[in-house]
């Protein structure tokens, strides 16, 4: 009896081999794990805190219900979003068990420049994955390069810990004040879709201007105003882009769907597309 109370089954260790730590935050740990059933290798994330109370507990399943409600592999969207396996609690600790991704979005600006071709994958990647997000009607509110990981050359959106509803986001909590937009700091939360795109727009701009984005002060302010500086040597297109998805005013930054048919976002199956029909009317 006392025994058990004192050394509770723990599922995480009985099924996983802690192989190493994939990264250490405010929320917890995410570790590289071997499965002893399988013998495959993932990542799962074990929350640093137990639940207070079942709305705490609520607010930490936000994340796994999302995961689970956006894990339908066939839609395009879907592939670009980290793949999510099984969550359980142990205790009142959390346990989310996702794939693990070979490395990060800031692993591969730390080798060097990314090329506007690069650039373009990505956005039209992760622009797939915000599409489907917000089309199931959910706003992920923690786009940044940290949360965006890279498995076989797809760019993957993941750590899903902040996402809200739409319809019902009275509970927001704030992420991360460099890519974060005014509106969502001063409490307006009518349209969130549109935070999530200034935030992949301030990640692109990140990535461009080759170093980190201030949390405050009056580079910060200007970025808000739109005043942003040359984005290294990419094309104006390109920097037209990233310009309107943080434009100050929300309404006049595009949708998800609205960036994915820009011309430069097309996939080549599209753009081939084009070509044919350019031909067929010619």
């Amino acid at each position: 009896g006392d025994l058990q109370r004192s050394s509770p089954f723990s599922r995480f260790a009985a099924d996983f081999e802690v192989v190493g730590t994939l990264g250490n935050g405010a929320f917890g740990c995410v570790y590289k794990v071997r499965n002893r059933t399988d013998l495959r290798l993932y990542a799962i994330k074990a929350a640093k805190r137990e639940a207070r109370g079942k709305s705490d507990r609520d607010r930490m399943l936000q994340e796994v219900y999302a995961l689970a409600a956006l894990s339908d592999q066939t839609s395009a969207g879907a592939m670009h979003i980290v793949r999510y396996h099984q969550a359980w609690m142990e205790g009142n600790r959390l346990y989310i068990q996702t794939e693990l991704c070979q490395s990060t979005l800031m692993d591969e600006v730390s080798e060097g420049a990314m090329n506007e071709k690069r650039l373009y994958k990505l956005l039209r990647e992760i622009l797939l994955a915000l599409d489907y997000v917000h089309q199931s009607g959910m706003i992920h509110l923690d786009i940044k390069p940290d949360n965006i990981f890279i498995k076989n050359d797809q760019y993957k959106l993941g750590d899903f810990g902040l996402v809200s509803k739409i319809e019902n986001h009275d509970d927001v909590e704030e992420g991360d004040s460099r890519y974060m937009s005014m509106e969502l700091l001063s409490g307006d939360l009518e349209d969130l879709t549109k935070s999530d795109i200034f935030s992949l727009g301030a990640t692109l701009y990140e990535i461009c201007l080759g170093r980190g984005l201030p949390e405050n002060g009056q580079e910060w302010q200007d970025i808000r105003k739109g005043v942003l500086l040359p984005m290294g040597n990419n094309s104006f297109d390109f920097q037209m882009i990233v310009q309107t998805m943080m434009s100050p005013e929300k309404e006049d930054r595009p949708t998800a769907s609205e960036l994915l048919k820009k011309r430069q976002l097309l996939s080549e199956e599209q753009r081939q597309l084009i070509v044919e029909r350019n031909k067929a009317e010619a």
